[in-house]
C-alpha cells in the first residue's frame, strides 16, 4: 500500500493543470482512507484496545491541559 501511495504522490508531482489536480485530490482520499483504517485490523481486531484507558490516564497527566484529575470531598 505504501509503495501505491508513493506512486500516486509521484505522479501527482509530475503532473501539470488540472490533471495535476485531479491526482492530488485522488493521493489525498486515499491517504485518508488508510488513515482511517489504521487501528483496526481485519475482522474487527484492536490489539490496542485494552491500553486505551492507560493511554488516556498517560493524556491527562500532560501539563498543559488544564482538566483537574481528582475530586477532593470536603466535610461539612
Amino acid at each position: 500500500m505504501s509503495h501505491y501511495i508513493a506512486e500516486l504522490m509521484q505522479a501527482a508531482e509530475a503532473a501539470v493543470g488540472d490533471e495535476r489536480s485531479v491526482k492530488m485530490a485522488l493521493c489525498s482520499q486515499v491517504i485518508l482512507e488508510l488513515w482511517a483504517k489504521a487501528d483496526v485490523l481485519p475482522d474487527g481486531i484492536r490489539p490496542f484496545q485494552g491500553l486505551e484507558p492507560i493511554l488516556r490516564a498517560l493524556e491527562s497527566l500532560d501539563p498543559g491541559d488544564d482538566t483537574p484529575r481528582l475530586l477532593i470531598a470536603t466535610e461539612n
